[in-house]
C-alpha cells in the first residue's frame, strides 16, 4: 500500500510538472521574438504560480542561454523537428521543471519510502513551445487595393526564413496570374542620377538624398554602392531597370562612421513615408541589394531574373511582373512581437 502510494504521489507530481512546462514555454515563446530576457522571466513568473507535489515550480535564470538550464531560448525546425540553443533570433523556449536535487525547488519527499531506506526521489519534465508566426521578409501595407501583391507570367517569389504579409482587406488582396510559384513559411494576408550604355557608378559609404529625377539606371550600366543607403523623397524615385550589375549594401556602423549611420544602420533603400513615387528593379541575376528595403507609400515593381533583393522589404504595393525570380533572404531584422504561441514537444 505504501509502495502504491508513493508511486501515485510521483505520478501525479510529475503531470503537475507538466503542465508548469507546458504553460511556462507558452509564456515564454509569445515574448520570445522581441525580448528574451523578458520570455525567460514570462517564463519563470508563470512556472512559479504552479505547484508540483505541493511545492512551487521554481525555473532558474539562464542568462547564458546554457542548453541544460530551466528555462532555454533558441531555434525550432518545424521540418526536422530540432530545437537549437541560440540568441539569434529565437523563435521557441524550452522550459525543463523539475524537482530534483539540484533544482530551485529540491527533491520530491516520498511519504513511505524511507521505510524501505528510499527518502527522496527526482522528477522531472520539459516542453517547447513556438512563437506564433515568423518575421515578415516582405510586408505590403496598402490597406484595401485589389492586387496590392500581384504577379503574372512565371514569376517565382522565395522568402527564406519569414513570412509574406500583405496588409490590404481585399478579397483579391493577392492577385497571381501564370506560373507563379510564392514559397515563404507563412503567407498572412488580412482579406537624382541618370545613366545609360555601359557606365559605371561607384558610391562611396554615405546616405544619398534623391529627389528631383532621382536614380535611374538602365542599359549595361554598373553600380557599385557599399555601405550606402538611398533616402528617396520629393518627386524622386528608384529605377533601377537595366541589365548591369547593381550592388548595395546599407550602411554598418561597425565599419562606417559617417553621421546617420547608425541611425539608418541595416537599411539600403528608405523613400520619404509620405512619398508614392513608384520605384522599379530590373535585373537578369545582377541584382544584389542587401539590407531593408523600405516604400512605405510607393508601389515597388520587379522584374528579371533570379535576384536577390534585400534582407526585408517593406513597401506599400509589390508588383512582380513576366518571368521574375527573386529572393529575399530574410534575417530575423525587425522582429515583430508574437501574440500566440503553441507547444511542439
Amino acid at each position: 500500500m505504501g509502495l502504491a502510494t508513493d508511486t501515485a504521489f510521483c505520478l501525479w507530481t510529475a503531470r503537475q510538472l507538466q503542465a508548469a512546462a507546458d504553460a511556462a514555454a507558452l509564456a515564454g515563446a509569445q515574448r520570445v521574438r522581441t525580448d528574451v530576457a523578458a520570455a525567460m522571466q514570462a517564463a519563470i513568473t508563470l512556472a512559479q504560480d504552479n505547484k508540483a507535489g505541493g511545492t512551487a515550480v521554481l525555473l532558474a535564470s539562464n542568462n547564458g542561454n546554457a542548453a541544460g538550464g530551466d528555462v532555454v531560448v533558441g531555434v525550432f525546425d518545424s521540418q526536422a523537428l530540432t530545437f537549437t540553443p541560440t540568441l539569434t533570433s529565437p523563435n521557441a523556449v524550452k522550459v525543463n521543471a523539475r524537482r530534483t536535487g539540484s533544482s530551485l525547488g529540491g527533491p520530491v519527499s516520498l511519504l513511505f519510502g524511507p521505510i524501505f531506506g528510499i527518502n527522496i526521489v527526482d522528477i522531472s519534465r520539459s516542453a517547447i513551445a513556438l512563437a506564433g508566426g515568423v518575421g515578415a521578409g516582405m510586408v505590403v501595407l496598402d490597406r484595401s487595393a485589389p492586387g496590392s501583391l500581384s504577379a503574372t507570367g512565371n514569376a517565382t517569389i522565395t522568402v527564406t526564413n519569414g513570412a509574406i504579409q500583405v496588409d490590404s482587406s481585399s478579397s483579391s488582396a493577392i492577385s497571381a496570374t501564370g506560373n507563379v510559384m510564392i514559397t515563404a513559411a507563412e503567407t498572412n494576408v488580412v482579406g537624382n542620377a541618370s545613366t545609360t550604355g555601359n557606365t559605371v557608378i561607384n558610391m562611396a559609404p554615405g546616405i544619398y538624398i534623391l529627389g528631383g529625377a532621382g536614380i535611374s539606371l538602365t542599359g549595361n550600366s554598373i553600380l557599385n554602392a557599399q555601405g550606402v543607403m538611398l533616402y528617396v523623397t520629393g518627386t524622386g524615385s528608384v529605377d533601377l531597370t537595366g541589365n548591369g550589375l547593381v550592388t548595395l549594401t546599407p550602411p554598418n556602423p561597425s565599419v562606417n562612421n559617417f553621421p546617420g549611420a547608425t541611425t539608418y544602420a541595416g537599411v539600403s533603400i528608405f523613400q520619404d513615408r509620405a512619398d508614392k513615387t513608384a520605384d522599379s528593379l530590373t535585373g537578369n541575376g545582377n541584382l544584389n541589394i542587401q539590407g531593408t528595403v523600405y516604400l512605405n507609400a510607393a508601389t515597388l515593381t520587379l522584374t528579371g531574373n533570379s535576384n536577390t533583393l534585400g534582407n526585408q522589404v517593406i513597401v506599400d504595393q509589390l508588383r512582380f511582373v513576366g518571368n521574375a525570380n527573386v529572393t529575399i533572404p530574410y534575417d530575423g531584422r525587425n522582429p515583430v512581437g508574437s501574440m500566440s504561441s503553441w507547444l511542439v514537444q
